[in-house]
């Protein structure tokens, strides 16, 4: 595949900044790339057996691509070719990062979708002595895009069930990331039903919060890396044991399809998803 948009966007500025758009020159077009979402397995084979022993997958490939991009129709009309500064200016813009940034592009069937991504490789394009294009490789940090879903909003009065759709294109739990305005209740609890045994919602594991102090207004709970945290209603950062033991919490999880979120307590809560999307470059 390749990308057909004339824009794009990288760590929220955009390349009209620049006045640059992208390119597709003789055979390179911006986003040719293979799927990198193909996990490599593995196995051994002991002794005389025939068959290998399966421990599972992984996934080592990251998705990279290719990005070709120059000064736009105007500069190039105009005879105004890329200066040295402009050079300068643009590959700081791109490279020299400690961490991944957002790419987005500007097409009709990518406004949804992000990658996080470093840029390597720059190379400068020139005809007779003067400059006017890019050509650089896109590094993303994992095989996947990204797509950030809805978030899902409700004021929980006693108890209450949410529906979450997981469209992750991984078959394996999703962690969200959950943000709790308390409204003076001294504890929480969160149950997915899809965790349920069979249909009984009462012996299903339970994320649990006890003995809420009445100062704390907000809780923002990130179940990827395991971390809570506590403000105050000056947003102040307040210490709070919440819990006995973070090592043995059940944190809330969402599996591929449908999910109903059953949550008791006295709050506002707000559920914040990112799925990994299978659409290659």
């Amino acid at each position: 595949m390749s990308f057909y948009a004339c824009k794009f966007s990288f760590n929220e500025v955009s390349c009209e900044a620049y006045d640059l758009e992208m390119y597709s020159i003789g055979s390179t077009s911006a986003g040719e790339a293979s799927f990198a979402s193909t996990p490599g397995i593995v196995e051994e084979t002991i002794g005389k057996n025939w068959k290998p022993y399966f421990y599972g997958v992984q996934f080592k490939n990251k998705l990279s691509f290719s990005l070709v991009f120059g000064l736009n129709e105007e500069r190039l009309d105009a005879g105004k070719f890329l200066t040295r500064t402009e050079i300068h200016n643009i590959s700081t813009w791109l490279t020299g990062y400690t961490e991944y940034k957002v790419l987005t592009i500007d097409q009709e069937d990518m406004s949804d979708y992000y990658y996080k991504c470093m840029i390597s490789g720059l190379e400068v394009i020139g005809s007779y002595g003067e400059q006017y294009a890019f050509k650089a490789n896109v590094i993303c940090d994992s095989p996947y895009a990204y797509y950030d879903a809805a978030e899902t909003k409700e004021n929980i009065n006693g108890s209450s069930r949410i529906e979450i759709y997981n469209s992750s294109a991984l078959h394996m739990p999703i962690y969200p990331k959950i943000i709790i305005e308390n409204n003076n209740d001294d504890s929480l609890t969160i149950v997915n039903t899809r965790e349920s045994v069979d249909g009984d919602d009462s012996i299903a594991p339970v994320f649990a919060l006890d003995d809420i102090p009445s100062n704390i207004k907000m809780i923002i709970i990130d179940c990827s890396t395991c971390v809570i945290q506590t403000y105050d209603v000056d947003n102040n950062p307040v210490s709070a044991n919440l819990y006995n033991d973070i090592s043995a919490m059940h944190w809330p999880r969402l599996y591929s399809g449908s999910n109903v979120f059953i949550i008791t307590g006295e709050c506002d809560i707000e559920v914040k998803c990112t799925f990994p999307v299978n659409i290659g470059a």
